[in-house]
């Protein structure tokens, strides 16, 4: 330690008495600046300059060394007599959550620590408490069983922040990158998905960062997926394997492929669009990468894939149906609010949160893991997608009402019904839309013959109230023998004819 300790001295020295910056000591010598800067303040109090001789620099290097090193190993037995008394307090006080150097220092200080500074506790701690050492170990990669995912920040490319997708075989080194918009759900399940057409096969297990299109809450062990993504992962049979949040040695082999990807298909290199570029993009990885040994494995990728790919799961026959999934409350309009659409839900549910599921062409909505309704996707925004079945009875009646569709089940009545019906409906309004629902309605409680009567009954006397009808059939007049419309006609010359009537009315 001495020797080196004090060789490096003695070389900044050199250096100095020679006139070299400190920069360019830094270069040549591997030393920081502010070591630099202590032995060159040091040496000068001691009489160094440029007219030095190599006598007096080799005795002001020992001097310089001495104060140094040697005053270091003072405090460090300084520092020992000193905190001896605390040092069962500091090893618990380390123990707890949270803890930093500043407030240990504050709780010794309030336990009769006195004439003690921070730095001084700083290392008594780096002595005696040292953090473990890090270290990473080479687990050998079987064919076909795992890639690593990643995305890279690349800028602004073609007028938008873009982003590259890394996927890469773990054993073979062979690679698919691709340029995206967007890290949503969307784009990384897409981006999968091309990677598996690339490969023509799917790994077993894929390594991925925690992005939050992967992994919604990040954990070594019970780490909450994506919904999107673990049904990705079910529809393909892998499995996901979510690395340790900011360790980027545990997916190492995409990381350096991404750094790979940046310097060539990037440094230099101009694209007339996003499809361009992934066009070069997937040449670049079939047939230029892929062909050029790896150091790692000393082997082409592509050699190496031919080998792989027989132990990938092969692909589905039937594509993924790329899907977001998200939650949403049905309104009382009966309505849920999925990306600026409305899409309707049964009565029932009404206050109840959902999850919904937003594919390529449906949107299906879930209630305890239950499918509770499916709907066409909307195209364009700010589109009501209603089923009238989820509405009440009376207020389906009523969309579903027009004046054809009432006609319709007038006829199913009766002739009479029909042309009661169709005179109500010669007054286009609401009011006319209503009063023949509720007259239709009436067949929930009486029988259509006696319907039609009654409205036979309504018309002779040219009455066309709702509530005159209902009295009709309350009192069982439709079951006593009335008047025909041509007993009426020609037992009075002074009632005008059914017709006439209903023009004049109507007029």
């Amino acid at each position: 330690m001495r020797v080196n300790s004090m060789s490096k001295i003695d070389e900044v020295l050199y250096l100095l008495k020679h006139k070299k910056s400190q920069r360019e000591i830094e270069k040549s010598l591997s030393i920081s600046r502010n070591t630099i800067r202590k032995y060159k303040n040091l040496a000068h109090k001691y009489g160094f300059n440029t007219d030095s001789s190599s006598e007096e620099i080799s005795a002001i290097t020992l001097k310089v060394h001495d104060k140094v090193y040697i005053d270091a190993k003072d405090r460090d037995k300084y520092a020992q007599e000193l905190l001896e008394p605390f040092h069962n307090q500091i090893e618990d006080l380390l123990c707890c959550k949270s803890m930093t150097y500043r407030q240990l220092h504050r709780l010794l200080k309030e336990q009769g620590l006195d004439k003690c500074s921070e730095k001084t506790l700083i290392r008594y701690i780096a002595k005696f408490f040292p953090k473990p050492k890090k270290y990473t170990i080479h687990i050998e990669d079987k064919p076909g069983v795992e890639a690593q995912v990643d995305y890279a920040d690349v800028g602004i490319i073609f007028g938008k922040k873009t982003y590259i997708f890394v996927m890469t075989m773990s054993y073979s080194r062979h690679r698919y990158v691709e340029f995206v918009h967007s890290q949503n759900v969307e784009s990384w399940v897409q981006s999968h998905m091309n990677a598996f057409d690339f490969f023509g096969a799917v790994p077993h297990t894929i390594v991925i960062d925690n992005l939050k299109s992967g992994v919604i809450k990040p954990d070594i062990y019970d780490p909450v997926l994506n919904k999107s993504y673990a049904e990705l992962a079910r529809h393909y049979d892998f499995t996901i394997d979510a690395a340790k949040a900011r360790k980027p040695q545990h997916k190492g082999k995409v990381e350096r492929s991404v750094l790979i990807a940046r310097q060539q298909l990037l440094a230099g290199r101009f694209y007339n669009s996003l499809d361009d570029a992934n066009e070069y993009a997937r040449k670049w990885c079939s047939d230029i990468i892929a062909d050029v040994i790896c150091t790692s494995t000393g082997e082409k990728p592509n050699d190496l894939f031919a080998l792989e790919k027989p132990f990938m799961l092969a692909l589905k026959p039937v594509a993924f149906d790329i899907c977001v999934w998200s939650k949403a409350k049905v309104s009382k309009n009966h309505h849920v609010t999925v990306n600026g659409n409305f899409y309707s839900v049964p009565t029932r549910y009404i206050g109840l949160g959902v999850d919904v599921r937003v594919g390529m062409k449906s949107v299906k909505i879930y209630l305890n893991h239950r499918q509770i309704k499916c709907h066409d996707k909307a195209v364009d925004k700010g589109v009501w997608v209603t089923d009238t079945t989820d509405y009440p009875n009376h207020i389906e009646s009523y969309i579903n009402s027009t004046p054809e569709n009432l006609k319709e089940k007038a006829k199913a009545v009766g002739e009479f019904t029909l042309d009661y019906i169709s005179t109500v409906l010669k007054v286009p309004s609401k009011i006319s839309l209503r009063k023949s629902i509720r007259i239709l309605e009436l067949t929930d409680k009486y029988d259509s013959s006696r319907i039609d009567a009654a409205c036979l009954r309504a018309l002779t006397f040219d009455n066309f109230e709702y509530k005159s009808l209902l009295n009709i059939l309350e009192k069982g007049l439709d079951l006593l023998e009335g008047p025909t419309f041509s007993t009426v006609t020609t037992t009075n010359a002074f009632l005008r004819s059914h017709t006439e009537y209903e023009e004049c009315y109507y007029a």
